[in-house]
């Protein structure tokens, strides 16, 4: 059984370098090369599904968390607008004129 994983594994390997797949077979590719992966270091299939749901989640969430970041940015940008304030200027923007070195 451990020699048809390790052969499993190279050739997933292999057809990875294939150029002429498709985004979504060397997608499919690198899922079954993980499984393979998993499977060698004696991980149950249902638990690196398990493991495989918990990073996308917490891909999600950190997701989520940036889009409400720059939808509250985007609302305190909006409210200095409808006042008239000004956006801030950059601090590495100096309105002075440059020195050039003689």
């Amino acid at each position: 059984m451990s020699q048809l994983v390790e052969v499993l594994a190279d050739c997933v390997a292999l057809a990875q370098v294939d150029k002429r797949l498709s985004v979504e077979e060397r997608m499919l590719l690198e899922g079954i090369g993980a499984c393979l992966d998993a499977h060698r270091e004696g991980m149950f299939i249902t638990d690196f599904i398990a493991k495989i749901e918990a990073e996308v989640a917490a891909e999600d969430a950190a997701l989520e968390k940036q889009r409400a970041r720059a939808a509250a940015k985007a609302k305190r940008s909006n409210k200095r607008r409808q006042r008239g304030i000004p956006a801030r200027k950059s601090s590495r923007r100096s309105t002075a004129p440059t020195r050039r070195a003689a």
